[in-house]
């Protein structure tokens, strides 16, 4: 049975909810040429590598941080560049506010009998942007099963 709660938008950097580049001291770069490409590990058995997407979060806000992830459009058209490592401390933010926000939130646990139990799956409904993204990513990282599914909603309305 899915979760379904109306959440706020949490921000995005430490300067309230999409800040946006303009308020940072610096843009992330489009293409550093030190961009360290992860070895992804693709065999469940191999011990080197990554092997998760929130490994590759990690990895990436580590070894890339300020390359950029995405670059997201405004609604007044101005474009807002979100880094690896941006995007890294966003999911931490996010984590947090699902975790204070949504009390029907439930996380992948041990039963009694030392089995794994997954939490009850969430529902994500939005338009496609970065915060859509990163509330996925978020849950991912917690291990919550999530679903996806994005509205088209004609610019008009």
């Amino acid at each position: 049975m899915s979760s379904i709660a109306s959440i706020s938008t949490p921000p995005l950097t430490s300067s309230g909810p999409s800040s946006g580049s303009s308020s940072r001291s610096s843009t992330p770069s489009i293409a550093p040429s030190s961009f360290e490409r992860a070895r992804i590990a693709v065999e469940p058995e191999s011990k080197d590598g990554i092997h998760t997407i929130p490994e590759l979060i990690e990895f990436n806000a580590r070894e890339n941080g300020d390359a950029v992830f995405c670059i997201q459009t405004a609604k007044n058209g101005d474009e807002v560049s979100i880094s690896h490592r941006e995007l890294k401390q966003a999911i931490h933010k996010c984590r947090r506010h699902l975790i204070k926000t949504i009390t029907q939130l439930q996380l992948p646990s041990r039963g009694s009998d030392g089995k794994f139990v997954k939490g009850a799956p969430i529902a994500l409904l939005g338009e496609s942007n970065a915060v859509l993204l990163i509330y996925l990513l978020t849950l991912v990282s917690m291990g919550v099963p999530v679903s996806n599914s994005l509205c088209a909603i004609h610019p008009a309305l």
